[in-house]
């Protein structure tokens, strides 16, 4: 029997903004902007996590790329503008309204938590389990292992759904009842088919 639903936030409920090409081409980088070197990568890693702060990830950034316009905190949520998927929405309201617990599970940095906060995004689910807050991140097991122990379930009765097969993967590994997630519609008839939710 499933007792909580976990939905990933970015790609699921939230639309992408493309942020990130954004902020490229105002720093005038060409090629992925937090891909192309390792160490930046592991990085933005780090600040995903709460291990470091904006400010220090810009200083690692800086010192594989070379100054940059504006290295101060904020720099990240310049360009980020997220708007909900309303399908994806009226999916988690429908759960909760069958007294289903619903929660986020999110790899996030911090400005972009604050952002979507402001906005209320957050409002619809009964917890927040974010990154930078938990000091661990997908597809890390002990992702899904914190927040099955702070909700007091078995893995066995969580369902959970994210945009990232490797997220789904480590998921089903630790034993979660995972699937990718590609349109409200696609879980929706999921959960009926598998008698999950009506």
């Amino acid at each position: 029997m499933i007792k909580l639903f976990v939905f990933d936030m970015g790609g699921v409920v939230a639309g992408s903004t493309g942020f990130d090409k954004k902020l490229a081409n105002y720093l005038n980088f060409q090629g992925k902007l937090l891909h192309e070197n390792k160490d930046v990568e592991k990085a933005i890693r780090s600040h995903m996590e709460g291990k470091i702060d904006e400010n220090q990830f810009w200083e690692v950034y800086s010192s594989k790329y070379g100054p940059i316009k504006d290295s101060k905190n904020g720099l990240f949520g310049k360009f980020f503008n997220p708007s909900l998927d309303k399908e994806t929405v009226k999916l988690i309201e429908d759960l909760k309204a069958k007294k289903n617990r619903v929660v986020c599970g999110t790899n996030v940095i911090d400005s972009h938590y604050k952002i979507h906060m402001l906005k209320g995004q957050y409002d619809v689910f009964d917890e927040v389990y974010a990154s930078h807050l938990m000091h661990f991140s997908k597809p890390n097991i002990d992702f899904y292992r914190y927040i099955c122990e702070k909700e007091n379930v078995e893995p066995s009765q969580v369902f959970f759904t994210d945009d990232m097969e490797e997220n789904i993967l480590t998921a089903r590994e630790y034993g979660l009842n995972a699937v990718i997630f590609k349109s409200a519609e696609q879980i929706r008839n999921y959960l009926k088919i598998n008698n999950i939710f009506a």
